[in-house]
This record gives structure tokens, C-alpha cells and sequence, in this order.
């Protein structure tokens, strides 16, 4: 990749500058860092207990109706993934690590959403357990709802049969999965086979939708994966051999120089984005825009890096974006190749993440529970969805190529090997996610990847197709599943 570097064209940055606007970048980032990592659960959404509610009943929905399937069958729609028991475990620790958090910050709780969190961890440990194990966790709280308490207690020690109570926090959520438990459980005892009949038919058909969304949706993750892993073995060689040279470029100190005049921005720009929604009061602003403002913060942020990127890089040595980040078809032979590119990345980037995350769940080191969560996805309009997607799945990947493997991977290229070069701006690529350390590791992994094939392909391309491909499946993953 040598003859991609143009040392021989003067460097336009000053490198004294840069270097301060790296200081004010680590400076700006280690606050937003410290500023997430001190953050709790509760305080990163608007609804927190729903947040969980909707996302682990559909999942225990989703082992409920794999019992129902042969060992094989199970084994086939569940890999990868962890047990029942084991994910029951996890959900527990979830609850629990929700009821903290709401107590350690009262002033942002309502007394009612900490009696639900209360309800949804006790009919997890009497259903999944038993009662006893949930009159072991009551011992340790003691702001409790006692109406509650004794009406789910007269239910799992099946004594004489109590009204529900006239307030019950878990009626703000409807239907899911811990409200239909305890319904099932109150027509039980109170004889109503009717009622009974109703609830098993209503979980019964949650299961079901839960099951054939899990079989479609391995069904086409296995394809993609053995695709993949095909592709590797057929057409390794010729995709490790480097495709054609070319010279445009520039030197490594400008690249970097306008990746950390970029990130600067962008990081003064999300830092401003809390006092922006206090402005909006002042100014009459259309929703739509409003809207589309803030679904696509990757566009946005995008396009100051393009900016510097076009002003900087590109037109003062009379390129074009598309000849230096070969974006054309021709860099890659044709579409089929390019399809072969991105099906192979994206085959290698989900065995990596797999690899990784085994590794990180034997060392016991676990995301947080809030990691990877959008209310959005959750309880969005059509619309929302539909943008939140575009930003995710379009503006994320094309942007984050160009300047993360496009810029400076390139930069560093000038003077590290490709193997160096690659793991030191996926590392950077994964700091900037801000994500715990399991997760880190899957992105700087995906970086790492896209990085060696900019480098062998000499197009950004097949990095942007499997970059939108992992991300639309993420999205996917969570419309097909929690919505």
C-alpha cells in the first residue's frame, strides 16, 4: 500500500496545532467519558423500568416457546447463545441492579415505578424459583409496597384468594410478561376457567410469535454466516492479493491532523446538543425537523468531518472523494465481488465478536444492562424507527469508514505496518463508542477488520456494505424482538 502514500506532497496542517486540538479532544472526551460511566441506569432513560420490561419478557417469551422444540431444534435457533437458567440469572441481576440504582437516586424515581420494579423482580424469582426465594429478597428492602406485597404473596402460597388491589403499580404495564404470570396465577386460584383460558392463549401466542421470529431470523443469519465462511475458502487468495495502486493521498501528519480537527468538533457539537434542546423553547422549530435532527446525529456530525476532509485533504491536491476512498465498483471488480466482500466481513466480524464475547463471559466481564438499549426502538412511532434506522444503518457507516479506516487508518499507514496501523485506529474507532470493555473489544475487533480490508481491497466499499450490513442487523435484531 506504499505507492498510496504521497510523501513527496507537503504537509498543509500545522502540527503544532494539532497537537493542542488532541489535548482539547482527550481533555473534552475523558469528561463525556466520566460523564457516562458516573451515570446511572435510571438517569440514561426516561422509563427505565419499562425499558427492562420490554426487553427481557420477550426474550423469556422466546425460551418459554423453545422448550417446546426437540434438543436439536434448540440448540440449532439458540446458538450463539446462553441458557435459560442462565439468562434468568442475568435477568434477576438486572432487576436488582434497577431497584439500586432507583434507590440510590430517589429524586429522579416515582414511588410507583420502584413498586413495579419491586413486582417484576419478585414474580421473576416466584415463577422461574420459588416464592421463597422471593420472600428471601423482601428481607433486604424496605421501602415496599405492602398491598402489593401481600397480594402476590396470597397468590404464589395459594391462600384464600385476595382482591387486587385497587392501586397496582404493575398495571402500567399491561400484558407483558410478569402482568400475564400474575393474572394466570389469580384465575388459578379464583377458579375462572374462562379467564384462564383467555391468559394461557394470549402467552401461548406471544411464545409462538416469538418462536417464528427466531426461526426467520436464523434462518437468515445462518445463511449469511455459512455464505460467508464459503466465500472465505473459495476466494481468500484473491482477496488478500492487494487490488490495483493508486497514488492519491497526502501525508500522515495531515490526516491526522484533520481527524482530530473533526473529532473536536463533533465532540464540542454533542456536548452543546443538551443546551440546544433548552434554546428550542426560545424558537419556533418544526417538529419534522426537529425530528430528523435528532435522529440522524451521525449525518450531522458527519458532515463537519466530510467538510474538513474535502477542504483539507481532497481539493487542494485536485482529487475527488471517490478516486482516494475508491468508491466505485471498478475498484472492486464489479458488484459481485463487492457482494463477496461484504457477506465474507461480515462472517468474520460476527465469529470475532462470538470468539470474544465467550472469552469475556468465562472472565465473568458483563456490559451493562443499559448498553445497546434505544427507547426508541422500544416504543417509537413508524417514523422514528424509520430515522433512527437511516442514521444507524446509512449516515453511521459511510462516515465512520471514511474517517475512521479512510483518514486515519491512513494517516497511521504512513508509518506503521498494516497490522499496526489497523489495531491502533480500531482502537481508537472503539474508544470513541464509549462502550464497557466487552463491548470495546467486539468494535475495535470490526474496526480491525475493515481496516485490513481497505487495505487489500483499496476500496471503502466492502467495509461501508458489511459496516451497514452488522448495524442492520442489530437494528433488526431489535424491531424483530423487542417491538
Amino acid at each position: 500500500m506504499a505507492n498510496i502514500i504521497s510523501a513527496h506532497i507537503p504537509p498543509r496542517l500545522n502540527v503544532t496545532l494539532t497537537w493542542v486540538y488532541l489535548i482539547l479532544v482527550l481533555i473534552l472526551s475523558a469528561g463525556y467519558w466520566w460523564d457516562y460511566t458516573s451515570t446511572s441506569n435510571t438517569e440514561r432513560f426516561s422509563d427505565p423500568v419499562s425499558v427492562v420490561a420490554d426487553s427481557l419478557g420477550p426474550e423469556l417469551e422466546y425460551f418459554e416457546a423453545l422448550q417446546t422444540l426437540p434438543a436439536w431444534q434448540q440448540r440449532l435457533l439458540n446458538f450463539p447463545g446462553i441458557e435459560r437458567a442462565e439468562f434468568v440469572d442475568q435477568a434477576t441481576k438486572t432487576w436488582r441492579q434497577v431497584i439500586e440504582s432507583m434507590q440510590t437516586e430517589e429524586y429522579l424515581t416515582e414511588e410507583h415505578e420502584l413498586h413495579a420494579a419491586h413486582i417484576h423482580l419478585l414474580v421473576l424469582l416466584a415463577e422461574e424459583q420459588s416464592w421463597q426465594a422471593a420472600e428471601t429478597q423482601l428481607q433486604d428492602w424496605e421501602n415496599t409496597n405492602i398491598e402489593s406485597v401481600a397480594y402476590l404473596r396470597s397468590l404464589y402460597n395459594e391462600q384464600k384468594f385476595l382482591e387486587r388491589p385497587e392501586y397496582f403499580p404493575i398495571d402500567a404495564y399491561e400484558n407483558g410478561w410478569t402482568d400475564l404470570r400474575i393474572k394466570r396465577r389469580a384465575a388459578q386460584l379464583s377458579g375462572d376457567d374462562e379467564l384462564l383460558n383467555d391468559i394461557t392463549t394470549q402467552m401461548q401466542s406471544r411464545n409462538n410469535r416469538q418462536l417464528q421470529r427466531t426461526v426467520a431470523y436464523s434462518i437468515i443469519w445462518w445463511t449469511l454466516m455459512i455464505a460467508g465462511i464459503l466465500i472465505m475458502l473459495v476466494t481468500y487468495r484473491r482477496m488478500l492479493t492487494p487490488a490495483a495502486q493508486y497514488n492519491i493521498a497526502w501525508p500522515g501528519m495531515d490526516a491526522i491532523g484533520v481527524f482530530v480537527r473533526a473529532e473536536l468538533l463533533m465532540t464540542i457539537v454533542l456536548l452543546l446538543e443538551g443546551y440546544l434542546y433548552l434554546l428550542r423553547a426560545d424558537f419556533s422549530v418544526d417538529e419534522i425537523s426537529l425530528s430528523i435532527y435528532d435522529a440522524w446525529p451521525s449525518l450531522w456530525r458527519g458532515l463537519i468531518a466530510l467538510g474538513l476532509i474535502y477542504f483539507f485533504l481532497i481539493r487542494p491536491r485536485q482529487a475527488t472523494i471517490g478516486d482516494v476512498f475508491g468508491l466505485s465498483l471498478q475498484r472492486v471488480g464489479g458488484f459481485i465481488p463487492l457482494l463477496f466482500w461484504i457477506i465474507a466481513l461480515y462472517s468474520i466480524d460476527n465469529l470475532g465478536t462470538l470468539f470474544f464475547s465467550s472469552i469475556c463471559d468465562a472472565l465473568d466481564c458483563e456490559s451493562p444492562w443499559a448498553e445497546g438499549l434505544s427507547e426508541t426502538i422500544l416504543w417509537g412511532t413508524t417514523t422514528e424507527v424509520v430515522l433512527e434506522g437511516i442514521d444507524a444503518v446509512v449516515w453511521a457507516p459511510i462516515f465512520e469508514e471514511i474517517v475512521f479506516r479512510g483518514v486515519l487508518y491512513l494517516g497511521f499507514r504512513q508509518w506503521l505496518s498494516p497490522i499496526t496501523a489497523a489495531l491502533l485506529s480500531a482502537m481508537i474507532f472503539a474508544f470513541l463508542h464509549f462502550y464497557s470493555l466487552p463491548g470495546f473489544i467486539g468494535v475495535m475487533w470490526t474496526g480491525f477488520i475493515f481496516a485490513i480490508a481497505f487495505e487489500y481491497s483499496r476500496s471503502l466499499l466492502p467495509a461501508i456494505g458489511a459496516h451497514m450490513l452488522t448495524n442492520l442487523h442489530w437494528l433488526l435484531y431489535s424491531v424483530v424482538f423487542y417491538r
